[in-house]
């Protein structure tokens, strides 16, 4: 059974945020089941005219076919006759998004075939709804990155896209209908999956219903651009049997942050310097942190700013250097320099970036929550080969210190420390991972979709 991919934002034709290049680099890595994606036709897409083809055309919209740039993956894209979509997917109304589910329903219907539909983020929440009554019923995958983003609809704004009498089971939100609707829903972690069913939300009650379809899968990450032994953005390469590179990374970061060149542990905070991130909780240790034998680099944009009195504190303290800006390049000598990676988030649906610190042997101290515990073991962990971090589980700055610390005596034991980081490199989160436990919930869906059909 082919599959189609339905995304509200692709990083090469719309906007270049974190989740739209998740999309793209989960459906460029998938095999020949994946049969084409469909998306929005927004406002100023970065799509060739000449490539562009209609390939059908209904009442109030049209299905132009492209192709995602720089691969032959298919694009369809749906475009409303009147106006537009908004440039970005965050700014639909929910009349646009009601629109754009009711339109993919209809044209996957046109198609007089039987798919696997996989449905990524809330805007995507109305379309197993709509797919239910299609005479062909595809089986419907949801996937959430996180609860954050809803969208809701008054019962005057949803009934003129639905059949008389159509029960929506006491759901007032997309998330909640998509959660109804679909034959299988996936998280972003193994943990998250479970959290959501522990943690007070308007959600929790739902996520328990349907727990006995509810999976948890970590997104991927590319090893080709974040990979120390091909890296040509760090100093010195280096790979899992031959870390020297590694020290000597972090003795020119030292340098370049004006540190002293000591043997002594180097930690990183940032990228994103905010409140959701642990920045409070690490401005909260900062007293005890500015005693301890390490050195701290603070690094990265956010909107969360620290009182005038620890801004003061955190720029005159000799072993701290906090630097509020952002660059790439700068990044990758950090991962490639420092020991400690802390990541004090209180929630954490998936964390990207410390999958690709993992790689190049950065350590992760984290607070034990969502996609942080899918991917780091800790010495609690019964396969040795898989240790490659520290957790604090009670959220205050008196367990967070207590785990640096600990961190710091491994860190002494040279033998150790090196098993702990060639343990974190050897791990594989790349998308062809990934890829592979998503073919098996496919296999799942189209196994439920033959048993509907009888």
């Amino acid at each position: 059974m082919k599959i189609i991919q339905v995304v509200p934002e692709l990083a090469s034709v719309s906007n270049k945020s974190r989740q739209s290049q998740i999309y793209e680099q989960f459906i460029l890595n998938l095999s020949n089941k994946h049969s084409f994606t469909i998306m929005p036709y927004y406002e100023h897409l970065k799509i060739s005219e000449g490539k562009n083809k209609l390939i059908a055309d209904f009442a109030d919209f049209e299905v132009i076919q492209t192709n995602i740039p720089i691969s032959d993956s298919q694009l369809y894209l749906i475009k409303p006759k009147k106006a537009l979509f908004k440039q970005k997917s965050s700014e639909q109304d929910i009349s646009s998004v009601l629109f754009f589910n009711k339109a993919t329903a209809e044209y996957i219907e046109s198609l007089n075939s039987k798919f696997i539909v996989h449905c990524h983020s809330a805007l995507i929440g109305f379309l197993p709804l709509f797919l239910q009554n299609n005479k062909n019923k595809s089986a419907c995958l949801f996937t959430l990155h996180d609860l954050k983003t809803d969208y809701r609809f008054s019962s005057s704004e949803i009934r003129p896209f639905l059949a008389d009498n159509t029960d929506l089971m006491g759901a007032d939100s997309a998330i909640k209908l998509g959660l109804i609707f679909s034959d299988l829903v996936n998280l972003c972690s193994r943990k998250y999956a479970q959290e959501v069913q522990e943690t007070e939300s308007e959600y929790q009650d739902l996520f328990k219903k349907i727990s006995n379809k509810l999976y948890g899968i970590m997104n991927g990450i590319r090893y080709g651009e974040w990979n120390p032994a091909l890296d040509n953005k760090i100093p010195c390469k280096y790979n899992p049997n031959n870390l020297y590179g590694r020290f000597y990374n972090k003795a020119i970061l030292q340098e370049q942050l004006g540190f002293a060149n000591e043997d002594i542990p180097l930690l990183f905070f940032g990228s994103r310097l905010n409140n959701e991130k642990g920045f409070k909780l690490l401005l909260d240790s900062l007293d005890m942190l500015i005693k301890m034998p390490i050195q701290l680099l603070i690094y990265g944009t956010g909107e969360d700013y620290p009182e005038q009195k620890i801004d003061d504190l955190l720029k005159s303290s000799p072993n701290i250097r906090y630097i509020r800006e952002y660059n790439e390049e700068f990044i990758h000598l950090i991962l490639a320099g420092c020991d400690f990676y802390l990541l004090p988030s209180k929630h954490e649906p998936d964390g990207i970036s410390f999958l690709y610190a993992l790689k190049y042997g950065i350590i992760p101290i984290a607070y034990y929550t969502g996609g942080l515990v899918d991917a780091i073991g800790d010495m609690t962990c019964v396969d040795k080969n898989k240790i490659n971090g520290f957790f604090f589980n009670n959220y205050d700055s008196n367990s967070f210190i207590a785990t640096i610390r600990e961190a710091i005596e491994v860190w002494k034991d040279k033998q150790l420390f090196a098993k702990y980081m060639k343990n974190a490199m050897d791990a594989d989160w790349s998308w062809k991972s990934s890829v592979r436990q998503y073919e098996a919930l496919y296999k799942k869906a189209e196994q439920l979709s033959s048993v509907n059909e009888e």
